[in-house]
C-alpha cells in the first residue's frame, strides 16, 4: 500500500473518530442545555407552588369560607407538590451526573436551594391536617340530635372491660 493510500486511510479513520466524538459531545451538550431549561422551569415552579399552598391553607383556616371545593383545591395543590418534588429529585440526580462529567449547569446552586424549599414544602403538605368531611360531620350531628351516641366515659369503661354505667 502506498504511503498516500495509508495516509488517506488513517486520516479518514481519524475523521470518523472526530465525527463520533463530536456527535457524543454535541449530544451531551444538548442534554446540558435541556437540563438547564428544566432547572429554569423548577426555579419558576417552586415559588408558584409555595404561593399556591400558602393561599390554600390560608383559606382553609378562614371560618367564613365553607366551600368544599376549596378543600379539593388544596388536595390538588398537595398532589402537584408531591409530583414536583419527585421531578426535582430526578433533576437533581441528572445535575449531579452532569457535573461529575465535567459540565457546569447554569443556576445549579439556586436549584439546590429550590430543592430544599420543595422538600420543606412537601413535608409541610404531608403534615397538614386532612380536610374536614362535612358529610360525616352532618351525619354525626344528626346522630347526636337523635340521641344515638355514647358518652366518652361509657365508651372508655367498655373498652377497659368494666362495663358501661349511666351517670
Amino acid at each position: 500500500m502506498s504511503l498516500l493510500a495509508r495516509r488517506c486511510l488513517d486520516r479518514s479513520h481519524q475523521l470518523e473518530g472526530y465525527v463520533e466524538t463530536w456527535q457524543i459531545d454535541h449530544k451531551e451538550a444538548m442534554q446540558v442545555c435541556d437540563l438547564e431549561e428544566l432547572v429554569k422551569e423548577c426555579l419558576e415552579l417552586a415559588p408558584l407552588l409555595r404561593r399556591a399552598w400558602g393561599g390554600a391553607t390560608d383559606v382553609s383556616f378562614d371560618e367564613n369560607v365553607k366551600n368544599e371545593s376549596l378543600f379539593v383545591g388544596e388536595e390538588l395543590i398537595r398532589v402537584a407538590i408531591n409530583r414536583a418534588a419527585l421531578a426535582f429529585r430526578k433533576i437533581s440526580r441528572l445535575i449531579e451526573t452532569s457535573e461529575q462529567a465535567g459540565y457546569a449547569i447554569a443556576n445549579a446552586e439556586k436549584f439546590r436551594d429550590a430543592v430544599r424549599d420543595m422538600e420543606a414544602l412537601e413535608k409541610e403538605a404531608e403534615n397538614e391536617c386532612a380536610p374536614l368531611n362535612t358529610q360525616q360531620m352532618d351525619e354525626a350531628l344528626a346522630d347526636y340530635k337523635r340521641g344515638d351516641f355514647k358518652l366518652a366515659g361509657d365508651m372508655l369503661r367498655e373498652l377497659q372491660g368494666s362495663g358501661a354505667s349511666s351517670d
